[in-house]
C-alpha cells in the first residue's frame, strides 16, 4: 500500500472533514517548460489508449494517465502516482516507544512535542498507520486554474486566522492550527491556498504555474 503527506495543517483539515482534494505535480519534465506542453486527453484508461494504437507498456494497462504534447510535436503519457479507486495509509511524524508502543507528533498541541523525538513521516511503515484515504478521481489541470470551490475543498476558507504576519518574499507565516471557516471574500480563498502552495514549494513554482493531478479524496475505515 502506497503512502502520503500532510503538513500538520492540512492533515488537521483533513480530519475535521474539510480537505477533500489535494494537489500534487505532475511530471519533471513537463513542469520544466510547463507553458510548452499542452493536455491533449484528460485521464483515460491506459488499456483503451493501447487498443487505439498508443505504446504502453503492459504494466500501465490497468491504469489511468493523461496524455501531453509538447510544441506540437511528440506525445508523453503520463501515469498519476496515486490511482482512482486506490487505498493509502497517511504517514505522520512518529515515535516507536520501547515497548513497541507508537506515539504521533501530531496529537501533541503546536510545539509541546518535542520534535527531536520523531521520525519523519517519509519513514513511517504501513503497519504504524491508523489513518487511511481512498482516492475518489484525478485529473490534470494547470495550477492557477483553481476554482473558489476547489480551494475550499484543499481546506482554505479565509486568511484570517491563518496568517501571522508576511514574510519580505510575499509568503505567509501561518500559526493557528485550528480549522476555522470565516466569512471573506470568495477570492481570498484562492489567495489562501496560492500563499500556501508558495510556502511549500517555493514562489517561482506558483509564477511557474505547473502542471499539477488534482486528486479527490475520502476518508475510509480499514479492518486490520
Amino acid at each position: 500500500m502506497k503512502g502520503i503527506t500532510f503538513t500538520e495543517l492540512m492533515h488537521a483539515y483533513f480530519m475535521a472533514g474539510i480537505k477533500t482534494n489535494t494537489r500534487r505535480v505532475v511530471d519533471k519534465e513537463i513542469n520544466r517548460e510547463p507553458d510548452n506542453w499542452r493536455l491533449i486527453d484528460q485521464v483515460v484508461s491506459l488499456e483503451n489508449a493501447k487498443e487505439e494504437g498508443w505504446h504502453i507498456p503492459d504494466s500501465w494497462k490497468s491504469k489511468v494517465g493523461a496524455i501531453f504534447q509538447y510544441k506540437d510535436a511528440y506525445f508523453k503519457i503520463v501515469v498519476p502516482h496515486y490511482q482512482p479507486g486506490e487505498v493509502l495509509y497517511i504517514k505522520e511524524p512518529f515515535f516507536k516507544t520501547s515497548d513497541d508502543r507508537y506515539l504521533y507528533k501530531f496529537d501533541f498541541p503546536l510545539g509541546c512535542s518535542g520534535d527531536s523525538k520523531f521520525t519523519s513521516p517519509r519513514f513511517m511503515p504501513e503497519r504504524a498507520a491508523r489513518f487511511h484515504l481512498l482516492i475518489k478521481s484525478v485529473r490534470a489541470e494547470r495550477l492557477m486554474m483553481i476554482n473558489n470551490a476547489d480551494a475550499k475543498s484543499e481546506g482554505f476558507k479565509g486568511w484570517a486566522d491563518y496568517y501571522s504576519k508576511k514574510r519580505k518574499d510575499g509568503v505567509y507565516i501561518f500559526q493557528n492550527m485550528s480549522p476555522q471557516e470565516p466569512n471573506y471574500a470568495e477570492d481570498v480563498n484562492i489567495a489562501s491556498f496560492l500563499s500556501f502552495w508558495k510556502l511549500l514549494h517555493g514562489k517561482e513554482s506558483c509564477e511557474s504555474n505547473p502542471w499539477v493531478w488534482r486528486y479527490e479524496i475520502e476518508k475510509v475505515a480499514i479492518e486490520r
